[in-house]
């Protein structure tokens, strides 16, 4: 049986430090260095770019995954000329993602299918690219969730799952009544977000109709009062995008 050689020694190695991608390629770049008469500093440094590459890769998919998108939504699919009270400019400026790092909220109102989750997604999406931690769900799920965590004696657990990301997406607020149980877990979230990490919220209400969605109305107030002190409002003025493809296409055809 033959003894191991240095490079089966290097490859065990390689497995043992969990370092992957330089395992995976590394045929690839010795062959380069021969080729291309690469210093052993040239040759290193290819490898660790591309394990630095890979690691970053693998921690997108893992936040991505983690964010639970209902769908993938981007800026650049989003339908600008159909929204005119909307500025393009001042959304696409959000991309840099200042807003996460100065936990700014962002608050999307508007009739239903005026695009409100397509942004509140393309944004979250901008926040993963940039390495932050983001987890969207509708204000209906979460309030399921709420009244199993009540019943089961784990709504600290659900809170704290919450909080540790850098980005909360509350999709459709204003759709359902929320209950003294669910608003005060509402609010223990607003103010555990104020101004550590952001929240945006999508909502068929204006903030004045808040009051009709909540038990509380000190609570709306007290909630408003931390939701608006650092944040992005848009509202959206224009028409549904399904009903715009409704009236194009009456049959339903795509």
């Amino acid at each position: 049986m033959s003894q191991p050689t240095a490079y089966d020694h290097l490859i065990e190695d390689l497995r043992q430090l969990k370092l992957s991608t330089m395992r995976c390629n590394l045929d690839a770049h010795l062959h380069l260095a021969q080729s291309k008469s690469l210093t052993y500093l040239e040759f290193l440094r290819g490898l660790t770019t591309e394990e630095l590459k890979g690691r970053e890769e693998s921690n997108y998919r893992r936040r991505l995954n983690s964010a639970r998108f209902p769908a993938c939504k981007t800026l650049e699919e989003f339908a600008f000329n159909f929204q005119p009270s909307l500025s393009q400019e001042k959304i696409v400026q959000l991309k840099d993602c200042r807003w996460v790092a100065n936990a700014v909220n962002l608050l999307f109102a508007g009739q239903s299918g005026t695009g409100k989750s397509h942004l509140a997604i393309a944004l979250g999406l901008e926040a993963i690219r940039c390495g932050y931690k983001v987890f969207f769900t509708t204000v209906a799920d979460l309030m399921d969730q709420v009244n199993v965590a009540t019943v089961t004696g784990q709504l600290l657990p659900l809170h704290k799952k919450l909080i540790k990301h850098d980005v909360l997406i509350l999709d459709e607020l204003g759709y359902l009544k929320i209950d003294q149980n669910q608003g005060n877990f509402l609010f223990r979230l607003v103010s555990q977000a104020y101004e550590k990490f952001s929240l945006v919220i999508t909502t068929n209400k204006d903030f004045s109709g808040w009051a009709e969605i909540f038990q509380d109305q000190l609570q709306v107030t007290a909630m408003l009062d931390r939701l608006l002190h650092h944040s992005f409002i848009s509202n959206i003025r224009g028409d549904s995008f399904r009903v715009k493809r409704r009236k194009k296409d009456p049959t339903g055809d795509k």
